[in-house]
């Protein structure tokens, strides 16, 4: 699929605070989507946004709004509105032995 080509996909996003850095990291997440040819719209009333974001998979465009989040130092005022379908997501990996277990 070529870029042009590209699905757009909604990334449903929630601002969990509302102070002057959150307003500032969100600002900059909107940028940071756009430079990746996605929008973003502006949160309603109870904090609740939507970036709608062309990728060649849904996993792509989750991960692309995840990287712009981090690039953006907003982690800690925005969340994923809807849990990502990621199978078997509570399996703990300990980090020492490399083992895989379900606790």
């Amino acid at each position: 699929m070529s870029e042009q080509q590209h699905e757009v996909y909604p990334v449903g996003l929630i601002k969990v605070d509302a102070g002057s850095e959150s307003r500032s990291d969100l600002e900059e997440l909107r940028r940071l989507l756009a430079e990746r040819g996605a929008q973003a719209s502006r949160p309603d009333p109870v904090g609740v946004f939507v970036a709608r974001v062309p990728a060649a998979s849904r996993a792509d465009a989750l991960q692309l709004v995840f990287d712009a989040i981090a690039a953006a130092g907003a982690d800690d005022h925005v969340a994923f509105l809807e849990h990502p379908e990621v199978p078997r997501h509570w399996r703990r990996w300990h980090v020492d032995s490399g083992e895989v277990r379900d606790s």
